[in-house]
């Protein structure tokens, strides 16, 4: 499988690389892998898209085919077969729901999930706890998926993109700001607003034209009150370059600390260059424990 991305540090050999840290990704049109050390540096990044995405994450026979694509990535990517230190695996889902912990039980989950997601048999469902925000994230990822993930890595954990931007933007924010933080995936868009450091919001919005994408940003920023906030800054990540410069433009109207999310350069260990936004998401992962 030809890659879209492949990016290494020339003098550092895969093998060396292996005894690091690897974060894979899983979105709904490809696989994703960022190799870090051990202060976080990026090693090597490595993009893959499949030829048959996850246009509905409701539709079974989708599930099989991506599967498929992703057990063939695993077994004949090399990149993929190395003994590193540690494999993290984030999904990259639109279902996935915030659930106060008083509410919540395992036994509960598949039924609470159901309440905001349409979800089917052939669904594994997962919590993420964030006991700071005593909430838990519960959040579903298609079984053959699963199956293809806990066959190649039985030591990993499986979490949801959408702990990962939690954690890191309230890590981000500080007490006296407003921040929006909007990731652009495949066909949704995810939003995160944190005020003095508290989750306000976290909501996912399917899209199809710049339009939407823009009527959800504004509409959640003016029912949060963040049009009038001098303080509010926006924060733009993922799949960016799909949209219009006019889009973005029009969106500086309405927040005009409005700026894309950028990999650390000091944290990139090769020259070569690269959009930093469309993997920041990916960074995050790497980051994040």
């Amino acid at each position: 499988m030809e890659p879209i991305l492949t990016i290494f540090d020339s003098q550092i050999c895969l093998p060396k690389i292996a005894s690091q840290k690897a974060s894979i990704l899983l979105r709904w049109d490809g696989c994703s892998v960022i190799i870090t050390d051990h202060s976080n540096t990026v090693l090597g990044i490595a993009d893959f898209g499949f030829e048959t995405p996850l246009a509905s994450e409701t539709n079974p026979n989708l599930y099989e085919s991506y599967a498929n694509e992703l057990k063939k990535l695993f077994q004949e990517e090399e990149l993929f077969n190395y003994p590193y230190e540690t494999i993290e695996i984030a999904f990259e889902g639109f279902r996935n729901t915030l659930v106060p912990l008083p509410f919540y039980s395992e036994e509960k989950q598949h039924k609470i999930l159901s309440l905001t997601h349409h979800l089917s048999v052939y669904d594994k469902i997962f919590v993420d706890m964030l006991p700071d925000l005593t909430t838990a994230n519960v959040f579903a990822i298609p079984a053959p998926i699963v199956s293809v993930v806990s066959t190649t890595f039985p030591e990993s954990k499986f979490s949801s993109l959408s702990t990962v931007f939690i954690k890191s933007f309230l890590e981000q924010s500080a007490n006296d700001q407003t921040n929006v933080f909007v990731n652009c995936a495949k066909n949704f868009i995810q939003i995160c607003v944190i005020r003095d450091r508290k989750l306000v919001l976290f909501n996912s919005f399917r899209y199809q034209t710049d339009s939407d994408f823009l009527y959800f940003v504004v509409f959640v920023a003016e029912q949060l009150g963040i049009l009038s906030d001098e303080n509010a800054r926006g924060f733009l990540m993922g799949s960016t370059e799909k949209f219009a410069d006019n889009s973005m433009e029009i969106l500086r109207e309405y927040i005009p600390d409005l700026t894309f999310s950028e990999i650390p350069e000091h944290k990139i260990g090769f020259p070569e260059k690269f959009s930093t936004p469309h993997y920041y998401p990916l960074y995050l992962l790497s980051r994040c424990e």
